[in-house]
């Protein structure tokens, strides 16, 4: 039968671990947020496919790493050892306050540590530190809403134009003689066979196909270009080669690339805005045995149907 001071101090004992508890989840919950919304603003500026789950996943694993390098942090014994470190008053004795010893003199210690720990609670904070970790988190989350705020076209970088749009921007006025117009622009996909989709015209420069898909381009200008350059990624150059004014290229849809065209006569050049092709991945294979059905029974000596 417990003392009423015994039972105070374990009140406040109990209370005091769950403020301990409470920390440690909300220096968690923090870590989550510093990795999600950086990795979240960086897929969103690549315009990244499941951007929201990577940056979901980032978070997750940062703070189950976290969780295991600190795995002893998050017992009683480790906020026993945070006690007596503390708390000198305590005399290292902070393991008694919820364990009754055997032993007369440990009980004699117990006695006096409780009377100190009920008198002196309100000094008492078991909450780990936070305010690096608070004063980080609140920046990247500020970060994020001010340029979300003001400048959220910053947040797209590779916007989706479409064909009713001009592929290129405004040409100058002291250009517009020196710099072929582009008179028609198609772009047509064919999914690979095995998915049974129908080819299709695609209504934007920027668009998602089927993975393996062949992309087929067809430009026409008014009058030939000194050079009619495609440029994959921002390094790969691939020149295209005019028939009457039309350039025709294609390529196969491995992985997610961006693209930009470009064209001009000796020093006037005009670049186009940047167009992505996204791969949609295929499905895995499923095999379906109809006959013979499942758990058929085939009698000795006789021949099985298929």
């Amino acid at each position: 039968m417990n003392t009423p001071i015994e039972t105070q101090a374990l009140t406040i004992w109990k209370q005091l671990y769950r403020q301990y508890q409470f920390g440690r989840a909300l220096q968690g919950l923090l870590l989550f947020g510093m990795l999600f919304f950086p990795v979240a603003m960086i897929t969103q500026l690549f315009d990244w496919s499941y951007g929201y789950f990577i940056a979901f996943f980032m978070g997750v694993s940062g703070v189950l790493g976290w969780i295991l390098v600190n795995k002893n942090k998050f017992n009683p014994a480790f906020l026993t050892h945070q006690l007596n470190h503390n708390y000198p008053w305590l005399e290292f004795s902070a393991e008694l306050i919820a364990e009754v010893p055997e032993q007369l003199l440990p009980r004699l210690q117990r006695q006096k540590i409780l009377q100190l720990w009920v008198e002196k609670q309100k000094e008492v904070s078991v909450l780990p530190e936070l305010k690096v970790i608070a004063a980080v988190f609140t920046g990247m989350l500020l970060l994020c809403v001010v340029l979300q705020v003001w400048h959220p076209t910053s947040f797209n970088f590779l916007p989706q134009n479409t064909l009713a749009q001009s592929v290129l921007p405004a040409v100058p006025e002291n250009l517009k003689d020196k710099i072929p117009v582009i008179q028609s622009f198609q772009i047509r996909v064919e999914p690979p066979a095995y998915t049974r989709q129908a080819p299709r015209q695609a209504k934007e420069l920027s668009l998602e196909a089927p993975e393996n898909s062949v992309i087929h381009w067809h430009c026409q200008l008014n009058t030939p270009a000194g050079k009619f350059q495609v440029i994959w990624n921002g390094n790969d150059t691939l020149t295209i080669t005019s028939k009457n004014n039309h350039y025709q290229w294609q390529t196969s849809l491995k992985t997610a690339v961006f693209y930009q065209i470009r064209y001009g006569k000796g020093n006037d050049w005009l670049l186009s805005p940047v167009y992505t092709l996204h791969a949609i991945d295929d499905q895995p294979p499923v095999i379906t045995i109809k006959t013979p059905v499942s758990y058929t029974l085939v009698l000795y000596g006789q021949k099985p149907e298929v």
